[in-house]
C-alpha cells in the first residue's frame, strides 16, 4: 500500500508539472481556435479535464484498491465538463437560431421604410439580439467606421456568427445587393425558416426530457449504492478485487462510458452543414 501510494504522489507531482508548464505557456497569440488535431470534447477546458481526472484516478484507487475504478474515474473526470451544462448549450443554440430570427426581422422592417442594406445593418446594431449582439456590433463597426466593403465584411460576420441560418441571411443580402433581389421577401423566408428550427429544437428537447431524468436517476442511484457497499458492504464486493473482478468491472466501466458518450451526442444540438463554409458566395 504504501509502494502504491508513493508511486500515486510520483505520478500526481508530474501531472502537476505539466499542467503548470501547459499553464505559463498558454495558447499562442492569434490562435485562439482548438487544434483540429485535438478532438472537440477533449479539447474544451483541457486543464479543468486533466485536474478531474486525475483527482478521480487517486481518490478512487486509494479508496478502493481497484486500478480498474481509478481508470474508469478517470475517465469520468476528464469527460465531466462535457456532460455538465448539455442543458445550457442546448438552449443557447435555440437562443442563436432565434436570434437570428429576430435581426433578419430587424432588417426586414427597417428595408422596408426604403432604407438601404447599409443603413439598415447600422441601424440594427444597438437593438439586435443579446446571443447575436456582438457578431453585430462588429459588423456594424467594419462597414460604418472601417469603412469595409459591403461582400468582405459580411462575409467576415458570417464567419464570426458560424451558423447555418446565419449563411442564409448573409447570402440573401449579398444576392440583393448585388443583383437587386427582393430582399424583404428574402429575409421575411429566413425569419420563417429560423422560427420553424427553433420550434422544431424546443419539441425534441420536451420529448428527450425524460430520456434526460430516467438517465441522472441511473447514474446517481449507481454512484450512492456503491459507495454505500463500499463503506458499510465492502466484503459483498470482494469478488472485484480479484484479476478477473477487475476485468469484469472494466467492462461494466466501458459500457457506462459508452452510454455517457452516447447520451452526449444525442443530447448535443447538431446544425446542418453551413452554405458559405468560411469561403463566402460563389
Amino acid at each position: 500500500m504504501i509502494a502504491l501510494t508513493a508511486g500515486l504522489c510520483g505520478a500526481l507531482v508530474g501531472l502537476g508539472v505539466v499542467l503548470v508548464a501547459l499553464g505559463v505557456r498558454g495558447t499562442p497569440p492569434g490562435d485562439e481556435r482548438p487544434s483540429r488535431a485535438v478532438p472537440g470534447w477533449l479539447g474544451d477546458r483541457i486543464l479543468v479535464r486533466a485536474a478531474l481526472a486525475a483527482g478521480g484516478l487517486v481518490v478512487v484507487w486509494l479508496a478502493t484498491g481497484w486500478p480498474a475504478g481509478g481508470a474508469i474515474a478517470a475517465v469520468g473526470g476528464a469527460a465531466a465538463p462535457s456532460l455538465v451544462g448539455a442543458r445550457g448549450r442546448r438552449s443557447a443554440a435555440v437562443a442563436k437560431i432565434e436570434a437570428i430570427a429576430a435581426w433578419a426581422e430587424q432588417l426586414r422592417d427597417v428595408m422596408a421604410a426604403a432604407a438601404g442594406i447599409q443603413e439598415a445593418i447600422v441601424a440594427t446594431g444597438p437593438l439586435a439580439p443579446a446571443p447575436i449582439r456582438d457578431e453585430v456590433r462588429g459588423l456594424v463597426e467594419a462597414i460604418s467606421t472601417r469603412r469595409q466593403r459591403l461582400r468582405p465584411a459580411l462575409e467576415r460576420f458570417a464567419d464570426d456568427l458560424a451558423h447555418p441560418l446565419g449563411d442564409m441571411v448573409v447570402t440573401s443580402l449579398l444576392l440583393a445587393s448585388e443583383r437587386q433581389g427582393r430582399l424583404g421577401d428574402l429575409l421575411g423566408e429566413v425569419a420563417r425558416s429560423a422560427r420553424q428550427t427553433a420550434t422544431m429544437r424546443l419539441r425534441v428537447e420536451a420529448a428527450r426530457a425524460r430520456t434526460y431524468v430516467t438517465t441522472r436517476l441511473i447514474v446517481g442511484i449507481t454512484v450512492v449504492i456503491t459507495t454505500w457497499l463500499l463503506v458499510f458492504r465492502r466484503e459483498y464486493l470482494a469478488p472485484f478485487d480479484t484479476a478477473g473482478g477487475q476485468v469484469m468491472l472494466v467492462v461494466i466501466g466501458a459500457v457506462f462510458v459508452g452510454a455517457g458518450l452516447l447520451m452526449r451526442r444525442m443530447a448535443e444540438p447538431t446544425e446542418p452543414g453551413r452554405l458559405l463554409g468560411g469561403e463566402g458566395v460563389a
